[in-house]
């Protein structure tokens, strides 16, 4: 079973604490996506875990692949993010999202309900085991997601928000010339 991450490869993502976990998951391999200023550090923390693959950079249609196929989307985020992309491209493709209890990921995940948070390095890899184990939760949290993401963030939902708005607008400036 493959976890991804898709991203930037900076010490402010946190992959730094997600490398280590995959020790003690011998049946999950996880796959990064992406390259940075600490890709050579996190190559250093996955020396010995034979379960971490790094990718390098990946053409934008293959990442959707790669989600489109792995178990679940990792978001490890040290940083608060105002609107992380990574979980919502994930939840678009139908993935569930693993990400850490900060800002906008935060956000995103509960409202969604389309996946699972940590806070702990030991919550996280409970988190993975039970995203392994439980293929049931992984496709509901995952369905869930893709509901989320189709009405609220896509081009179609956006406009529809959009014109509703003006519309609004509309009937409250009608409104004002009438009093």
């Amino acid at each position: 079973q493959d976890f991804l991450y898709a991203g930037r490869l900076e010490r402010l993502k946190g992959l730094q604490d997600v490398i280590p976990l995959f020790r003690a998951l011998p049946a999950a391999r996880l796959l990064i996506a992406g390259t940075g200023a600490f890709e050579t550090e996190l190559r250093r923390v996955a020396e010995g875990v034979p379960n971490v693959e790094f990718l390098g950079q990946v053409h934008p249609s293959r990442v959707a692949e790669l989600y489109r196929a792995a178990r679940a989307a990792l978001v490890p985020s040290l940083c608060y993010e105002v609107f992380p992309l990574a979980p919502v491209e994930a939840m678009a493709q139908g993935v569930p999202v693993l990400g850490r209890r900060i800002g906008a990921v935060t956000e995103v995940v509960e409202e969604s309900g389309g996946g699972v948070l940590f806070d702990t390095s030991a919550a996280c890899l409970e988190a993975l085991r039970r995203l392994l184990d439980d293929t049931d939760a992984a496709r509901a949290m995952g369905a869930a997601g893709r509901r989320h993401a189709l009405a609220h963030w896509t081009e179609s939902a956006h406009l529809d928000r959009y014109f509703r708005l003006i519309g609004q607008l509309l009937e409250r400036q009608d409104d004002r010339r009438r009093r």
